[in-house]
């Protein structure tokens, strides 16, 4: 069974903060508790890569902790056997970006050594400072040494249970970005990000944040581009599969439109409105809301037509 290493003792983020960056500590930190969605263990090893191929995971950082300053990242990495001898890979990439195509890496660390049957923690804290202003974050392996369709060679694994879609990513050659779902993978990248948040005051002296890129619950993300015109990508998280509803109002509260109403799966879904109402209409320039409900979930964001 993989497990995970030790945590590193971070420094003060105060002392840190006004020592290097300069930047004051105001804002009050959400009150909500430190979130550990991290799981535990992998259990299928994917045999699937070769030389430089990437994959990895893009990690479900709620939108209000940002800015935020990376700390440590893990990854699962085993074989269908055991017992592999440790592995330098070419490099561990972080990324502020997501599919389709989500960018050069923000920050690589080259040559990560890759122990078979745990969940490898590197820390990035200690090699530089990787502070990231906005969603989305994801962090991929590239691989040195070509595993494909060898039962013996370690290399990444997956929870085997179920892929959420855009979540999971993979580098292919020759293909270029793809969703690793898409690709046939049956389960999430063991993957988890340990965070902080850099310009606010939590009351928890160095308090982080563990993540993964599996939702525990629903997630509303940030439409793109706001503001926009003619039209806009509107996308949400779901951890399981559920009944959910994705709605525009305006201003003044009125229903709008109504993009989704029904069963969805677990993964991300995503809409693009294109500023119509349920008619077919175009609509006024303004202020929008969009509202998702999924069981006792509920929550809106605000948006901006421009024309």
């Amino acid at each position: 069974m993989f497990q995970r290493a030790k945590p590193v003792v971070a420094i003060s983020v105060a002392v840190f903060l006004l020592a290097v960056t300069g930047w004051a500590l105001a804002d009050p930190c959400p009150t909500e508790p430190t979130i550990q969605n991290f799981t535990g263990a992998g259990t299928t090893a994917c045999p699937c890569f070769v030389y430089n191929e990437q994959a990895g995971a893009v990690f479900l950082v709620p939108v209000d902790h940002f800015p935020i300053e990376v700390l440590r990242v893990g990854i699962g990495w085993g074989s269908m056997t055991g017992g592999s001898i440790a592995q330098v890979e070419r490099a561990l990439n972080i990324y502020n970006g997501e599919l389709p195509d989500p960018g050069a890496p923000i920050y690589t660390m080259p040559g990560p050594n890759m122990t078979d049957g745990v969940i490898n923690e590197f820390n990035i804290e200690a090699l530089g400072n990787v502070f990231i202003d906005a969603p989305p974050v994801a962090a991929t392996l590239q691989f040195e040494w070509p595993n494909l369709n060898d039962i013996y060679a370690p290399t990444l694994v997956h929870d085997g249970n179920g892929c959420q879609s855009g979540l999971n990513l993979i580098y292919a050659i020759p293909g270029g970005w793809m969703d690793a779902c898409a690709a046939g993978i049956s389960g999430d990248w063991v993957f988890h990000l340990v965070y902080r948040q850099v310009n606010c005051v939590s009351g928890v002296e160095d308090q982080e944040y563990t993540v993964t890129n599996v939702p525990t619950k629903p997630q509303l993300n940030d439409c793109y581009p706001n503001p926009f015109n003619p039209q806009t990508l509107i996308s949400f998280d779901m951890p399981a599969a559920g009944n959910a509803r994705l709605e525009i109002y305006s201003l003044a509260g009125k229903r709008v439109a109504t993009l989704v109403d029904g069963e969805v799966g677990a993964g991300r879904h995503e809409e693009v409105w294109y500023g119509r109402d349920d008619d077919g209409r175009m609509v006024p320039s303004g202020v929008y809301f969009y509202r998702l409900q999924a069981k006792e979930f509920s929550d809106s964001k605000r948006m901006v037509l421009l024309k």
